[in-house]
């Protein structure tokens, strides 16, 4: 090869940027199917708050109220994890995607006395994968017994999750550990006033980062280009002699 050419090459194969290379990504894999339970921290105009669990008023015994359905991936009824993401082999693939669900009893609370709301994942377990990723959180209009018998696949339930009021968008940016609180919106507390006395459910999806080659790649676009106009030039004049060929090897 000459070693325009070769320079050509190794310019286009240091320009591409590492964040074209995505990876899985997923957040809160470990928890759930350990008792460990999810929180909804309400504040009360009273001046008061209370603390609601997803331990609460159990859809089936010893499973907490929570879980995950996935795009193409079967669930069981018993599993209570809260996994959320894309899992392995392809991460970009949606037959790899899963959102995640909380649902709370809301029995003993009067309408129209919640301001403020907070999610507190607790024992947030593993994370993992390209950050910075964005957790975000919808209301749920599918019903809580059906929603947390979380058995198979069923892709209605799975957009639900995903989709309709957004109650909150977190930017994470580290790997998580502890407990992890998530603010809720306007949106969220008008829909828990209305819900009072009865379940309320919350659904989450990741938004994994995108394989996208940033900025650099103009100079692994360049590089290829160049590399491929040498190679044209040498298959079309194969005897002409040109200044590049004293670059040989």
């Amino acid at each position: 090869m000459r070693a325009y050419a070769r320079l050509a090459a190794l310019t286009a194969l240091f320009a591409i940027s590492p964040g074209a290379f995505a990876a899985d990504t997923f957040l809160f894999a470990g928890t759930g199917s350990s008792g460990v339970s999810q929180d909804l921290v309400l504040g009360l105009s009273n001046g008061s708050s209370v603390t609601l669990t997803t331990g609460q008023a159990l859809f089936t015994p010893g499973t907490l109220n929570q879980g995950w359905w996935g795009f193409d991936n079967a669930n069981f009824n018993a599993n209570d994890s809260i996994y959320v993401g894309a899992l392995q082999p392809d991460p970009l693939d949606p037959a790899y995607l899963h959102r995640n669900f909380f649902t709370f009893s809301l029995a003993g609370i009067t309408p129209g006395s919640i301001i403020s709301a907070v999610l507190r994942i607790n024992d947030v377990g593993v994370s993992s994968g390209s950050f910075p990723m964005t957790y975000s959180l919808f209301d749920v209009t599918t019903d809580s017994q059906t929603l947390n018998f979380n058995t198979g696949v069923n892709h209605s339930i799975y957009d639900d999750l995903g989709s309709g009021k957004l109650y909150a968008a977190q930017v994470v940016t580290k790997e998580l550990s502890g407990s992890y609180a998530i603010g809720l919106n306007n949106a969220a507390i008008a829909d828990l006033n209305a819900a009072a006395g009865r379940f309320f459910s919350l659904g989450g999806t990741l938004d994994t980062p995108p394989l996208v080659v940033t900025e650099p790649s103009a100079l692994a676009l360049l590089g290829i280009g160049l590399a491929a106009a040498s190679l044209g030039r040498q298959r079309r004049h194969p005897l002409a002699p040109t200044s590049d060929q004293l670059f040989q090897d």
